[in-house]
């Protein structure tokens, strides 16, 4: 599930919105972004992150991207980076896996779970 924030140049949405998205495999995300060469994927799509869906639309860099387990709790696997065209069936979103930098939140963020 990935969380939109707003519509490309829409107000914020006071409500939480939902969304199901296809999670890419990193080879097919790296099959449609590596042509590109842009400035946001100079070194391809790496293993600290995934790809799903399509693009966001804009506006919600920094969003979650959840995911419903077997036993019915949410857990954040990504945030909103960058993508290519906003909601492109072509390109997915590109998003920093969370399992990737856990260490590094274990050690600078306070928290009582």
């Amino acid at each position: 599930m990935y969380i939109a924030n707003s519509l490309h140049g829409g107000p914020s949405s006071k409500e939480l919105r939902e969304v199901s998205l296809p999670i890419w495999s990193n080879s097919e995300c790296k099959k449609v972004y590596d042509p590109l060469n842009s400035q946001h994927i100079d070194r391809g799509i790496t293993p600290q992150q995934l790809c799903a869906g399509r693009k966001e639309g804009g506006g919600d860099s920094g969003g979650p991207l959840m995911v419903l387990d077997s036993n019915k709790r949410w857990t954040l696997v990504g945030i909103v980076s960058f993508g290519h065209s906003c909601a492109s069936p072509n390109f997915p979103g590109v998003y920093t896996r969370t399992d990737s930098y856990l260490d590094w939140i274990r050690q600078n963020v306070n928290f009582t779970a």
